[in-house]
């Protein structure tokens, strides 16, 4: 099913073809960080925090992810009143111990401190199995945490910019008008769909705006961030809104019965069965994609 609402301001905010020569519309970070898909779906439980401080674990948890060693899984910090400092709460609180607790009970990451017990050392694992019938977790310690071995278990993954994600995302400060945990899951799944080769932005037939101004977006994604059809539209405008989220006018072409993107309007010399479709790019975007989107499609396809 798709949900459909009137986008505001939307003609402000189409990334125009007549750009000054050199300006960037868009910027690239050189690091992307792995985020675990299994856990943003509608069969796997949200986070559990401390009583008297809500969102709190999944933003440890995310903080953690952008933190660790790619390769190793592992974080280095000086101590745990680093994640304190990077979610703005009191220092040596319950809070974080409180949750980073909970996150190694559940196999999401294990203590590999040694001698030092002043610095936090953790390793982040695959994220765990989820049995709704027994409300329990269960460990994937055995598939090593790379994008070879979650490819070859089917562990999908989302890979995120690292710049992408602000300390305004991560403050518990802010948590109550900004970024809770409905609301970051709905930034990184969009993400998930991001894919610059095939769309040159998300997904259209996960959300894309239509000629008359209007988000069209697939319920199933309201389903996976456990928020109703409304409130994921009024969140992905704000997105649109802070310029998170660009709407670029992509071409679009047909061959052997699928459309397959080939650049920007006004980039690419359009040809008798071309389409345009309004896709939602991210302003921050992975470089390693780009240079490839760049190589494929060829220099000045794409507005970056």
């Amino acid at each position: 099913m798709k949900y459909i609402g009137k986008l505001n301001k939307l003609n402000q905010k189409i990334v125009q073809m007549n750009l000054t020569p050199g300006s960037n519309c868009f910027k690239l970070s050189e690091r992307p960080f792995m985020f675990p898909r299994k856990v943003i779906s509608d069969f796997y439980p949200d986070f559990p925090d401390h009583p008297q401080l809500d969102n709190t674990t999944f933003k440890v948890y995310l903080y953690l992810c952008m933190s660790c060693n790619g390769l190793t899984g592992n974080v280095n910090l000086s101590s745990k009143q680093k994640i304190a400092e990077i979610l703005k709460v009191p220092p040596y609180s319950s809070y974080i111990n409180w949750s980073l607790d909970w996150l190694e009970t559940n196999h999401f990451i294990r203590d590999i401190r040694t001698k030092d017990k002043a610095r936090f050392r953790a390793q982040i694992m695959s994220a765990p199995d989820y049995l709704p019938e027994l409300n329990t977790f269960y460990s994937c310690k055995d598939v090593p945490r790379n994008p070879t071995s979650m490819k070859n278990h089917n562990y999908g993954y989302i890979l995120v910019p690292a710049s992408a994600i602000t300390d305004k995302m991560l403050d518990q400060s802010l948590t109550r008008t900004g970024w809770d945990e409905r609301k970051l899951k709905i930034f990184l799944l969009m993400y998930q769909y991001n894919w610059l080769r095939y769309y040159g932005g998300i997904d259209p037939d996960i959300m894309h705006i239509t000629q008359n101004g209007e988000l069209e977006l697939d319920t199933r994604f309201c389903y996976d961030v456990k928020s109703t059809p409304y409130n994921t539209f009024q969140t992905v405008q704000s997105f649109i809104n802070a310029d998170l989220f660009k709407p670029v006018r992509c071409v679009f072409r047909k061959k052997d019965g699928e459309q397959f993107f080939v650049g920007d309007v006004g980039r690419v010399t359009p040809q008798k069965n071309d389409h345009e479709i309004i896709i939602l790019r991210p302003q921050v975007l992975i470089a390693k994609q780009v240079e490839k989107l760049v190589e494929l499609l060829g220099k000045g396809s794409v507005v970056i």
